[in-house]
């Protein structure tokens, strides 16, 4: 009897240490790390709206960015639309994650609806309330390009 106890009482602590040790790796990389890169990071703070354009042959799209920042590393949304009356796509939503890096932020984008195929990713110089660069994204509009470069530029909100 006593040693299926111990055996019981063996597996239970085992158990019991892996799910404490489990908890305490997610509590120190989703809250103690995020909270300690902040406050030690000194570089540039981009979190917050910014409104931009670009523009694919004659159509000129309005885009607009939401930053989330932790540190070095970014993440958001990104909405781009079109008044243009023949575009056949006027809108996309995507979400995005990147990093900045040496005065330049670099994201990589998904668009949100599984319906759509469209991703892309984003070169930005970051300047004072400023930021210009460049974009390649796969066309979701249908049009003659599949996959397209344009140059980009956004202001701070």
């Amino acid at each position: 009897m006593e040693i299926g106890v111990s055996i019981i009482i063996g597996v239970f602590t085992g158990v019991l240490s892996a799910m404490i040790i489990g908890a305490t790796n997610i509590i120190y990389k989703n809250m103690i790390l995020p909270w300690f890169q902040v406050k030690v990071y000194k570089g540039v703070l981009l979190e917050g709206c910014w409104n931009g354009f670009m523009q694919i042959g004659a159509v000129k799209w309005g885009m607009k960015l939401v930053i989330k920042q932790k540190g070095s590393k970014v993440s958001g949304e990104l909405t781009a639309k079109s008044n243009n009356p023949d575009a056949q796509k006027k809108e996309t939503d995507m979400t995005f994650e990147g990093n900045i890096y040496d005065g330049y932020l670099i994201i990589s984008c998904v668009v949100k609806d599984p319906r759509d195929i469209s991703f892309g990713a984003m070169i930005l110089r970051i300047k004072n309330k400023r930021m210009t660069g460049r974009q390649i994204f796969r066309d979701l509009s249908e049009s003659k390009y599949d996959v397209f470069g344009s140059n980009v530029e956004f202001e701070y909100d």
